[in-house]
């Protein structure tokens, strides 16, 4: 398995709809096969600039990191699946060298 490191950047949701937000996220790497090291919340932010996505107009967003164990083909499949997830704004995943 590759290391992986995933941002995401979610819509910014009030504190009791972010765990159901997260947990569509997680399951999306779960199915795929991938596991999940180190989740960290690095809180809710005015984003750099205006974000479009599912026809949605974004100014504020709530980052994510996820520390994810998958291999090549499942981290490329679930790249494709999170970016179709309604509470993502963005995700990209970047391979980590030495963990």
């Amino acid at each position: 398995m590759v290391h992986y490191e995933l941002a995401l950047i979610l819509r910014a949701l009030p504190k009791a709809d972010l765990p159901k937000a997260l947990q569509a996220a997680t399951t999306v790497v779960l199915q795929q096969g991938g596991v999940i090291q180190q989740m960290q919340n690095l809180g809710e932010r005015t984003l750099p600039y205006r974000m479009n996505a599912h026809g949605e107009k974004f100014t504020e967003g709530r980052y994510m990191l996820l520390r994810v164990n998958a291999s090549p083909r499942v981290a490329q499949t679930m790249h494709t699946k999170l970016r179709g997830c309604r509470d993502v704004i963005r995700a990209s995943m970047l391979k980590m060298d030495n963990v």
